[in-house]
């Protein structure tokens, strides 16, 4: 064979494999198109970005698919979880999301099998996790019967065992979800919210007359939820991987560092970049932050523009009052902070009012808003679970101002929680003598057991 002949077969056979390689690459299933207009253009990037790596790499199909899902692309996310299904059938991982998108999107069935194929390719941490969404998708499609099997079978993993006790509650066991909720309360939801307040309006239901007056005390003292949905704990985390997400994770990351400057900087800049629905929960940190870096034109300015993108709250009222302090504008200081005093009066707002009126000497306003600051703060402290310190404050506050109802009512709950039960009928009593009509004071006080009669003198 000549050199000639030779060269002019290789150019043939590279023409061949180059055509070969160009049908095999047009007949991959390529990613859904991807409309990006609702996202700030540093997101978008990035997820168009990923939709042009994809090739024929299962992670990158994952990724993509997570992605998808994080920013709540559903369907265009369930498609590319097919791929990366066929690209890799025995992953968890893909089939876990798989599912999870599925159950999204309402296709219960289908997420049932695909939950049901994850457990058994699942490490034994996980499978519990699967066969409660498998429960919540039975619930979804109106089988309780079998909801009530599938989360019987994982009785000991919180939110299933909070749900049976709803089955049972609404299908007349009323009784055996008490004994359940009992049994539970104490080892599986200490004092965690929704079981209290299931138990609370379920003794109510059986017996409107008798309200449980410790149950609800337990219940306002409750710290903790229990997560019945992980949507959050499962999206947020895919979100803060990408985009302006990421970029507000690293800046909270700087400013835990205290590296404050760095933090706003970013902030700023992420602020400039962020759609205008992303500004208005960003205006309130970053005005904080200006505000702690002595820059109160600047937080002023991001406070004035606020409601642009929302009505102003509480919150934002304190800062838009410090802000015009730091500014030494004290009249329109004190207007927003007395706004945010009627919109939700809490222990911020009177404190900063008490400072004001310490310092222009106007001394029974100053002792009435820190009476008021004293009670709210002893309230956060009750709601905490804090007895002592919520008793002390409580206390603090009746030596400045003896006649406020609700410093009284919740004097009584400390102390009632506390089981100095004469204690608190007496406080209980105290705030009756302010406002004879405090429904929960009355109701608090005719649940105390009788008061002991003394015999007739003979």
């Amino acid at each position: 064979m000549t050199a000639r002949r030779l060269l002019v077969m290789l150019v043939v056979l590279e023409a061949v494999a180059a055509a070969l390689l160009f049908g095999w690459r047009i007949r991959q299933p390529a990613p859904p198109a991807l409309d990006t207009s609702r996202l700030d253009t540093v997101s978008a990037e990035e997820l168009t970005k990923l939709r042009q790596e994809v090739g024929i790499d299962p992670e990158k199909w994952r990724a993509l698919s997570e992605a998808l899902m994080g920013y709540g692309y559903f369907p265009e996310s369930e498609a590319c979880y097919r791929r990366a299904l066929e690209l890799a059938p025995d992953s968890f991982e893909v089939r876990y999301g798989y599912a999870y998108c599925l159950q999204r999107l309402g296709k219960l069935l289908e997420s049932i099998d695909a939950f049901t194929a994850a457990r058994d390719r699942s490490a034994p941490a996980m499978q519990d996790t699967c066969t409660y969404h498998i429960g919540r998708c039975q619930l979804r499609l109106d089988d309780p019967q079998s909801a009530e099997t599938t989360f019987r079978s994982i009785l000991r993993f919180p939110p299933a065992a909070l749900h049976l006790s709803r089955i049972l509650i609404r299908t007349g066991r009323v009784n055996e979800a008490l004994t359940l909720l009992d049994e539970l309360l104490p080892s599986e939801f200490p004092d965690r919210v929704q079981p209290l307040q299931l138990k609370v309006s379920t003794q109510m239901f059986v017996d409107p007359s008798a309200v449980p007056t410790a149950e609800l005390g337990r219940l306002q003292r409750a710290v903790e939820s229990l997560t019945v949905s992980d949507h959050r704990e499962f999206l947020n985390p895919i979100r803060f991987q990408y985009g302006l997400s990421r970029r507000v994770y690293d800046a909270a990351a700087q400013q835990a560092q205290g590296r404050i400057e760095t933090a706003a900087a970013e902030y700023r800049e992420i602020f400039r970049l962020a759609l205008p629905s992303d500004r208005r929960q960003m205006a309130p940190m970053l005005a904080r932050l200006e505000l702690e870096l002595g820059r109160p034109e600047a937080a002023l300015a991001l406070l004035e523009d606020l409601p642009t993108y929302s009505a102003d709250t509480p919150e934002t009222l304190v800062l838009h009052g410090d802000a015009l302090d730091h500014l030494e504008r004290r009249d329109e200081a004190v207007q927003k902070w007395e706004q945010a005093v009627r919109l939700h009066p809490r222990l911020t707002q009177h404190g900063r009012l008490a400072e004001h009126f310490e310092q222009i000497g106007n001394a029974p306003l100053a002792e009435h808003h820190t009476a008021r600051a004293l009670t709210y703060a002893g309230i956060e402290a009750y709601r905490a679970n804090r007895l002592e310190s919520a008793e002390a404050a409580l206390e603090e506050s009746l030596v400045l101002d003896p006649e406020f109802p609700l410093t009284w009512f919740y004097l009584a709950e400390c102390r009632r929680a506390a089981g100095r039960l004469e204690q608190a009928r007496t406080a209980y009593q105290e705030c009756l003598k302010r406002n004879p009509d405090h429904d929960r004071a009355l109701s608090a006080l005719r649940s105390l057991s009788p008061e002991p009669q003394t015999e007739p003198s003979r």
